[in-house]
Parts: structure tokens; sequence; C-alpha cells
């Protein structure tokens, strides 16, 4: 039973529990493809510098960035555009949404999160990293 203390209420109402999704990516590794297919190596340092997230039918998300010693940056994507949102009609995109990094792959978490309601359907991910050898391999 629900008891509204403003008087009778219409319409419709959801009931729910409070949910947060949350996505963590591994650590990303650099894999050198010298040799029998590609392994990964302590050798060389890897920066990330951006990560892509690829989605469709999304309404909002955030990305966060939690480098070591360093403050945790969010970044926030949203389909509803100033000017062109429709009162009353959930507004999602499909497209890509691009994110600052700039950190040692090595000691960096990467998360998604949403605490919304709506809708978040993530395709892929896509990384832009620096690779400085501090040596090489032969054979």
């Amino acid at each position: 039973t629900i008891t509204f203390t403003d008087g009778p209420q219409t319409g419709t109402f959801y009931i729910g529990v409070p949910f947060d999704f949350r996505y963590t990516f591994s650590e990303l590794m650099f894999k050198d493809s010298k040799g029998q297919g590609g392994t990964p190596t302590n050798s060389s340092r890897f920066m990330l510098k951006n990560g892509t997230i690829f989605f469709d039918d999304t309404h909002t998300f955030q990305t966060k960035v939690t480098p070591k010693n360093r403050d945790v940056q969010l970044d926030t994507f949203s389909a509803t555009t100033v000017g062109d949102t429709i009162t009353g009609q959930l507004d999602v995109s499909d497209g890509s949404f691009r994110f600052p990094i700039f950190a040692n792959a090595e000691d960096t978490t990467i998360s998604i999160i949403d605490s919304t309601p709506f809708p978040i359907k993530i395709n892929s991910a896509e990384f832009e990293a620096l690779v400085k050898p501090r040596s090489k391999r032969i054979g």
C-alpha cells in the first residue's frame, strides 16, 4: 500500500531498488609483436592518453579514471541536448564518448559508472597510448 501525504495522486509510479551499474576494466597491457605471437613485455613504458567508449541507445554514464597518487577524474556523457529535448520523451544516443586519461597504465583504474534508471548499452572501448621501449628484443 502506498499512501501520499499530499492527497490523491494519478499517473504511473515506478518502485524499485537503487542500483549502480559499474564496470572496471582490467589492467591494460602492451604486448610486443616480436617473436612468436604477442607476449607481454615489461621493458616498455606504457602511458595511456585517451579512452573512447562506443555505445548504442544510451542516456547517460560517467567514466572514472583513478591514477595512483592523483585525484580521481570523472567525465560525464549525457544524451540530453539543450534546446533539442522534448518534454516527456527519453533522450538516447548512439555513438562514442572520448575521455582523457594521461597516466601510466600499470597504476591506473578505469571504470564506467551509471547511477540512473535510464538505459546504457556499452559495445566496446578503445584506448590510445604511448609506448616508450627501454630495451629491444632480438628474435
